[in-house]
């Protein structure tokens, strides 16, 4: 064999045992860390958003919907990825929308959205692009990978303010609500919900006690909280986490949820 084919036949060899390599890397990385979230655009609305269906998803019966909203650092997809990595073998569709509302005024540097939903941002308010484009997701995800009729709601941090803005304003539309240690500055709440639903909502705060924003977040889980006891809200509990700092606490929220499910026969 000439000197120029040896090099072309080990070119090709290390080609494909850097291919095999990556391949292995990959698949490993799935089986750590789970599929990998889907970045999708729905429908109906320009809000993007990341769907990881779970393990033996069928088309064939209801599956539970877990939206997670990320807080200030815009992390959307590592977000989605924690939850599905502690997800395991719960049945539930996780979804992580890119927000808007998780600061109090958003760059549109650190988004890929268009100039038009930022033209619509300055006349009404990124919450309520957060509220219709939730609203697309959520029906979009219930259409595509037959979810139940309410969904399952956590924020962490920054991303408290919308799930709380779910809890007071669409509690019709909610399974369960967690808050990892959650913001709340009432952002958008004008007049409480007046639904039935909100009574028997099952609300749950989880905060670190080794927080470094821990003296923030606590009287404003307590404003929340007086908020929730004004208006008939009657199972909102809060849980300290020992040793825990500012994190998204993804056991203990899926563990949560999970205790809501309906019990299988």
């Amino acid at each position: 064999m000439s000197r120029s084919r040896k090099i072309i036949v080990l070119g090709v060899l290390i080609t494909v045992i850097g291919l095999g390599v990556i391949i292995i890397l990959i698949a490993a990385d799935v089986i750590m860390l789970g599929p990998i979230p889907i970045l999708k655009t729905a429908r109906n609305n320009p809000m993007q958003y990341y769907v990881s269906p779970p393990d033996g998803w069928t088309p064939y019966k209801k599956w539970p919907i877990l939206v997670t909203v990320n807080g200030a650092n815009h992390s959307f997809f590592d977000i989605a990825r924690t939850f599905v990595r502690a997800r395991n073998n719960l049945p539930f569709i996780i979804v992580a929308p890119i927000v808007l509302s998780t600061v109090n005024i958003p760059n549109p540097g650190d988004y890929s959205y268009p100039a038009s939903v930022w033209d619509e941002v300055a006349k009404t308010s990124p919450l309520q692009f957060d509220d219709k484009g939730l609203a697309a997701v959520i029906s979009d995800v219930q259409a595509d990978y037959n979810g139940e009729d309410k969904f399952f709601i956590t924020g962490w941090s920054g991303g408290g303010n919308l799930a709380w803005f779910m809890v007071f304003t669409h509690p019709e539309k909610l399974a369960g609500a967690a808050l990892a240690a959650g913001n709340f500055h009432g952002r958008g709440i004008g007049t409480v919900s007046s639904s039935s639903e909100r009574f028997h909502l099952s609300v749950k705060g989880f905060q670190g006690d080794q927080d470094q924003y821990y003296n923030q977040l606590t009287p404003e889980w307590l404003d929340a909280k007086k908020l929730a006891d004004a208006n008939g809200y009657q199972n909102v509990t809060y849980q300290i986490i020992a040793g825990a700092d500012h994190q998204p606490f993804a056991d203990q929220v899926l563990g949560f949820f999970a205790s809501l499910l309906p019990r299988q026969n």
